[in-house]
């Protein structure tokens, strides 16, 4: 379940366990999104690279997105996406989601609902 939402888009850095991670969820979800493999989403990423990227989506019309990456790459590209830019570290195997610079809920492996 996607829990009231849908994902056009699924970013991944290059590494091959976030691509493995990525075709999972989406067997799971039958979903057929569009998959963007990005240099920048390695973990070694810059903070430059990572806004820019942040900027990009932000121009971009509404299209919701997955992003499978690693940490600290994940904590600053929801830190960027966050009108606040405050969020607590994203846990392994956890997500988050974001509309319109609000952070909606929480999500863990194992969690029977998300948490908001």
């Amino acid at each position: 379940r996607w829990y009231d939402c849908g994902v056009d888009q699924v970013w991944v850095s290059p590494s091959l366990r976030t691509r493995e991670t990525a075709e999972i969820v989406m067997a799971i979800h039958n979903e057929t999104a569009t998959v963007v493999v990005d240099e920048r989403l390695r973990p070694t990423a810059s903070e430059p690279e990572l806004q820019a990227l942040v900027a990009a989506w932000l121009t971009q019309p509404h299209c919701p997105r997955l992003i499978v990456a690693h940490q600290p790459t994940l904590h600053a590209l929801a830190r960027g996406l966050l009108r606040d830019g405050e969020v607590a570290p994203i846990a392994r195997a956890e997500a988050i989601r974001i509309t319109n610079g609000r952070l909606r809920w929480r999500f863990r492996h194992g969690d029977d609902a998300p948490r908001r």
